[in-house]
């Protein structure tokens, strides 16, 4: 089952993008499973009140809704923590 599920979402759970010329200050966070989502925040303090653009129906649930942003902010956390590893914090 968990090779179906492989094979037909072979995009990650959380992509993490930039838009330098638009907006510098920002990072955003895309969930690319139901409910899809994008996260920004600033990219200096991603912890900061983050907006969430839905691009699926909102979850009516708060506690879903909740669940999914601490799940985006690990990610986002974890990654910038990946990245300082293997790049070094230049």
């Amino acid at each position: 089952m968990l090779s179906d599920l492989k094979i037909n979402n072979p995009v990650p759970k959380f992509l993490m993008a930039e838009n330098t010329q638009e907006k510098p200050d920002l990072v955003y966070v895309v969930h690319t499973q139901t409910p899809m989502f994008v996260l920004a925040n600033n990219i200096h303090d991603f912890e900061e009140e983050p907006i969430v653009y839905w691009l699926d129906q909102k979850p009516d649930d708060n506690a879903h809704i909740e669940e999914l942003v601490e799940e985006a902010i690990e990610f986002i956390n974890l990654e910038y923590e990946h990245q300082e590893a293997m790049y070094g914090s230049d």
